[in-house]
């Protein structure tokens, strides 16, 4: 059932990591040095959302829809008798499972681990890419993406290996970057589309990418979706697991415009201001002095573009989760795209833009969640060593 206590909790956790954010980042302004993710907000951050997850109850309607298949699986995993809807899990998924089972058959320390790496790239993964300057509001949004992870928690741990992946790519460690990119596709197979962003990272690591380049990619991406959903799934789906094949032959019945447009709705926003604001941006990407603070925004900006470049792929291929692959790059974006409409207004309009913006991400928070709540069984929360 609907439970404001439990949307209210769900408010405090995403005012507490974008808190914990704001106060390392206005550190890191004031000493001029990228600070350690093993810092003490970072820590409360990390401690508190992972025991929220890891400990919630989880029962019928309860603590998340598939979570009941995922811990059945963790606890049955070396059985020879497992119901066949198991066998679309991937192989290194499956490894995972195995591996902390082999140590132990307590499913809460399979979620600490889980969902500890899971904040832990989030984390990472901010501590990076986000700015120095900027509005932190958008952030408040993280939570969301990691709240999906109550249900989805296999696709959830693909894009942390992704995010990883990046990090590692920006502090040029492209080996690992490389082994943990590729390593999602075999966690979840959705991943495969964000392996294309080594294509971008290489093409545009020392060049400037453009809208018209969005735009070739767009087409590429639609033109390979198209390809793949009439040539290769009806042959090699039984391969990759039926339900690729079903889901992948939606979009032949369906519109874009009947639902997915809503599942898109905040990349296509965010599609329009990069459009309305795009000289402005990069402008602002030539202003800025130091290297560092250059390349980081440079590089979500690049990470944007593919994936608003790839929403009609996703929707062709039914990847109804496609949005939150990138999710956090572009909170990122908004936040800079917010910061740098207000170097250009008064100090009472600066005001103005943030109850603005208050308003509108804390709305868009909660309607997500009420959107999928039911759906997903996301409340109401129960945290388990309190239910009897």
């Amino acid at each position: 059932h609907w439970d404001w206590g439990s949307m209210i909790f769900y408010f405090f956790l995403s005012v507490v990591g974008c808190f914990s954010l704001v106060v390392v980042k206005k550190r890191e302004c004031k000493t001029g040095k990228k600070q350690s993710i093993i810092s003490f907000p970072y820590i409360v951050w990390f401690i508190l959302w992972t025991i929220v997850a890891s400990y919630r109850y989880v029962g019928h309607g309860v603590g998340g829809a598939d979570a009941l298949a995922y811990i059945y699986y963790f606890k049955n995993c070396f059985s020879s008798n497992l119901p066949s809807y198991y066998t679309h899990y991937d192989l290194l998924f499956q490894f995972i499972n195995k591996f902390i089972r082999f140590f132990t058959g307590n499913y809460y320390l399979f979620f600490i681990l889980i969902y500890g790496f899971i904040v832990y790239s989030i984390i990472l993964f901010v501590n990076e890419f986000c700015p120095k300057k900027t509005n932190f509001i958008p952030f408040v949004l993280m939570f969301y993406i990691y709240l999906r992870s109550f249900n989805t928690l296999r696709s959830n741990l693909a894009i942390a290996f992704i995010l990883i992946s990046l990090v590692l790519f920006n502090k040029e460690k492209k080996v690992f970057g490389y082994l943990l990119l590729f390593s999602s596709f075999f966690i979840h197979k959705a991943a495969i589309i964000y392996i294309l962003i080594v294509v971008l990272y290489k093409m545009y690591q020392n060049n400037k990418i453009k809208l018209r380049h969005c735009i070739w990619f767009a087409v590429i991406f639609t033109m390979i979706a198209q390809f793949t959903q009439s040539h290769l799934l009806p042959y090699f789906g039984d391969s990759l697991n039926g339900a690729y094949v079903s889901y992948s032959r939606r979009s032949l019945y369906a519109s874009f415009f009947d639902n997915y447009w809503k599942i898109a709705f905040g990349q296509l926003l965010l599609l329009l201001f990069i459009v309305v604001f795009n000289r402005t941006i990069n402008n602002y990407i030539i202003s800025i002095d130091e290297n560092g603070e250059k390349r980081r925004i440079k590089n979500i900006f690049t990470l944007c573009c593919f994936d608003l470049s790839s929403v009609y792929l996703t929707y062709i291929l039914g990847m109804w989760r496609g949005y939150e692959f990138l999710y956090l790059a572009r909170l990122i974006l908004w936040s800079q795209i917010i910061y740098i409409i207000q170097q250009k207004v008064s100090i009472n309009t600066k005001r103005l833009i943030n109850i603005i913006t208050v308003i509108v991400f804390m709305f868009y928070l909660y309607n997500r969640i009420y959107s999928t709540w039911d759906d997903s069984n996301l409340m109401p929360y129960v945290f388990g060593p309190f239910y009897w």
